[in-house]
């Protein structure tokens, strides 16, 4: 089964497919979101590519990782691709999807928030993924977390 987890940004979204069978991550990308275009071609280009990216790696489940409820500077455009992913979702061959926050993604994974964290800080990795890429962001750490919790969606 090949799951997608997705973190979005304001102008990008930070995508990683995993292949639970192999336990492998597959492939970690930046989908950047043209400036040049005005807000509604910018969604469009997302869902366009989102979808895309569905087909290309016949995805069966996915997540999206989401701004924490307390944060204090949520920006409306990284709200606007959120919602932009999961309606993607629904409108895709998808089988289950799921959006987390930081304490639903680690019990979708069987970690603590304090584990999340160490993971994400590039202190530690889960033991059974292989292919974690060598010193990347938070935003891929985060992606990668939330493909791998996606394949409990379906289990």
């Amino acid at each position: 089964m090949r799951s997608l987890g997705i973190r979005a940004e304001p102008k990008k979204a930070t995508f990683v497919i995993y292949d639970d069978e192999t336990k492998k991550i597959l492939n970690v990308e930046s989908l950047i979101i043209p400036q040049i275009l005005n807000k509604p071609e910018q969604l469009k280009f997302a869902r366009h590519s989102i979808l895309d990216i569905i087909r290309e790696y016949q995805v069966d489940a996915a997540g999206i990782r989401v701004a924490e409820g307390n944060s204090q500077n949520q920006d409306a455009d990284r709200l606007y691709l959120e919602a932009v992913f999961m309606e993607s979702f629904a409108s895709s061959s998808i089988k289950n999807y799921f959006v987390g926050r930081k304490t639903s993604i680690s019990a979708r994974l069987g970690i603590t928030s304090a584990q999340f964290t160490s993971i994400v800080k590039c202190e530690s990795e889960l033991e059974d993924v292989r292919g974690w890429p060598e010193g990347k962001a938070q935003a891929v750490r985060e992606a990668i977390l939330v493909a791998v919790g996606a394949v409990g969606a379906v289990k």
